[in-house]
């Protein structure tokens, strides 16, 4: 993102040629290749037969089929042994690259390339072999960037709608999508008995912006088969209280796991309080079952009641409220907090004093240099091979969560601040050799 910020390309084949090039060897030249693109740097070519293969890459080499290509204007290949010579490179199978050595000086003399010209050439293919990649692919995936850009621009709320429900059962993707959202000033709606469906919906409010309800199939241990028993029993009216949706829904094919929770997360709230409801599950499923036995059994009347005697569902008026345990079912059932969050109170000053938030991490170059800020948790000391005491931690955002690593002398001086459940601001280098970044602090 930060590279296309710089390029500011104009047409696909620049985009083409970033995917190409974002990728460990090829991205020590995309500062160079952006400078040519924009005439600050001159475009030099290695021999004058190669300006109409690489004029469209400003002089680099950046894909298999340019090698392709020069071998059969320089050297004389047919496609086929260019081909093969694609494969002799991208492996490194040495005793055939020496034979294709061979080859191609000999071809290239025939067109008038003195062999000093043609060795030169040929050895910057061998080190090409570092960072070839096939065209045709790079165009697969910038033509797929553009049309889920172009989505993202004219139509975000049903292209995030998609990507949360595609990406449904990953609670790091649903936390890290939904931050996005709310960035773009989309609200993500918790998940709701009487308004979610299994998938993430766009849910139209009057007078208010259209949002995003919350998918029931995001919801940790609840599975499809409850979520398409509730949904049916809703059909096209909703859930006046828990007494409706337990003579409604057969809990008893739900069962009392995925009931608690649905009710952790919040998504019976419309029809009690979320303490109140978990203790009175055994009541709730009692009256649940003994409903729809009794309508086994013919035993209700014209308007749904059992004959004679049913039993009410009476739930206490109040409650006190432990919101922070609230939040806590909530990120352990879908990866996020829905009905508030720790930082939200933050949230200025943090915008003012953090450069960037851990979903964007990956996208920064080894050791980059950024201020961060969040909630830490998870802290555990170790030691190392020298006998002094660091740390590991786990920092959590808006966006998401990392780990950190507190190396002696930072936690020789910090150790007092770096307590679980604080929210600090930090200062390091994004360590991103591996697949997941981490913060050196």
């Amino acid at each position: 993102t930060r590279f296309l910020m710089q390029m500011q390309p104009t047409k696909l084949e620049h985009l083409i040629a970033m995917v190409a090039l974002y990728r460990p060897g090829p991205m020590d030249i995309i500062p160079a290749y952006i400078n040519r693109m924009h005439g600050l740097e001159p475009v030099t070519f290695s021999h004058p037969l190669l300006e109409p293969i690489l004029e469209e890459t400003y002089g680099f080499a950046i894909y298999q089929e340019q090698v392709m290509q020069a071998a059969m204007q320089l050297g004389g290949y047919t496609p086929a042994k260019a081909d093969e010579l694609r494969k002799v490179i991208s492996k490194k199978i040495t005793h055939e690259l020496e034979k294709h050595r061979r080859d191609f000086i000999a071809g290239a003399k025939e067109n008038g390339i003195p062999a000093d010209e043609a060795e030169k050439i040929f050895k910057e293919w061998e080190g090409f072999a570092h960072y070839g990649f096939n065209k045709s692919h790079a165009a697969d995936y910038g033509m797929i960037a553009v049309q889920t850009a172009f989505l993202k621009t004219h139509y975000p709320l049903e292209y995030m709608t998609a990507l949360l429900s595609q990406s449904k059962h990953d609670t790091d993707k649903v936390a890290y999508y939904a931050a996005d959202c709310r960035a773009m000033g989309i609200e993500v709606l918790p998940p709701d008995v009487n308004h979610s469906d299994w998938d993430f919906v766009i849910e139209e409010r009057d007078g208010q912006p259209s949002a995003i309800r919350f998918g029931l199939g995001a919801v940790k241990n609840v599975g499809q088969n409850p979520v398409e028993i509730i949904m049916e029993a809703r059909g096209g009216e909703r859930f006046k209280d828990i007494n409706d949706f337990a003579r409604r829904v057969d809990i008893r094919r739900i069962g009392r796991r995925p009931l608690e929770c649905l009710i952790k997360v919040g998504a019976l709230n419309g029809l009690g309080d979320r303490y109140v409801l978990l203790e009175a599950v055994g009541q709730i499923t009692a009256i649940s079952e003994s409903h729809f036995e009794a309508k086994e059994c013919g035993q209700l009347s014209f308007f749904g009641n059992i004959e004679g005697m049913e039993e009410e569902i009476r739930l206490p008026t109040t409650r006190a409220v432990n919101n922070r345990e609230h939040l806590e079912w909530e990120r352990e059932l879908v990866g996020m907090y829905l009905s508030d969050h720790p930082l939200a109170a933050y949230q200025k000053s943090i915008q003012a004093r953090a450069s960037h938030q851990s979903g964007q991490l990956n996208e920064l170059q080894h050791k980059s240099k950024v201020v961060l800020a969040g909630m830490v948790n998870n802290v555990r000391t170790t030691f190392t091979k020298k006998g002094d005491e660091m740390a590991f931690a786990v920092l959590e955002d808006m966006q998401g969560s990392l780990e950190l690593v507190i190396f002696p002398k930072a936690w020789k001086r910090y150790h007092e601040l770096l307590r679980s459940d604080e929210i600090l601001l930090l200062r390091g280098e994004v360590d991103n050799s591996r697949s997941d970044p981490k913060l050196l602090v």
